[in-house]
């Protein structure tokens, strides 16, 4: 007597779980991508160094320090949003019925990505003359 070989999911019908498990990850990336694009923009705008001056050592050092900060914090969002982005290409490769959702949310994750790589850019250029 053979054995039958179980299908949890009954033969043709796809799981779901893959299409879940991908929307909930680009999601959590794409809130990590603008959150950290918020955290880096207000910090780089608001907080910079009171009386910090490029002219003197200590205003200096203040200064770069707080644009390596800026910068890191807009490359982490630069690296959420690339992850969101692979995510829902992913996510549009292998979620038959959901491509186009899946794709317009890798289209969404291109401007914070942008935006990002320029406040990272923008931080390097606090003390250029």
């Amino acid at each position: 007597m053979a054995v039958r070989r179980v299908r949890p999911y009954g033969g043709g019908v796809p799981s779901e779980t893959n299409r879940r498990t991908l929307t909930v990850l680009a999601r959590t990336a794409g809130v990590a991508a603008l959150g950290l694009l918020a955290v880096s923009f207000a910090y780089g705008w608001f907080a910079a160094p009171a009386n910090a001056d490029c002219s003197t050592a200590a205003g200096y050092d203040a200064i770069r320090a707080h644009s390596e900060l800026v910068a890191t914090l807009a490359l982490l969002s630069v690296a959420a949003a690339g992850a969101g982005g692979i995510l829902c290409i992913a996510g549009a490769a292998t979620a038959s019925g959901h491509r186009i959702s899946f794709l317009l949310g890798a289209v969404l994750f291109v401007p914070i990505g942008l935006a990002a790589l320029l406040i990272a850019f923008a931080s390097a250029f606090y003390c250029q003359n």
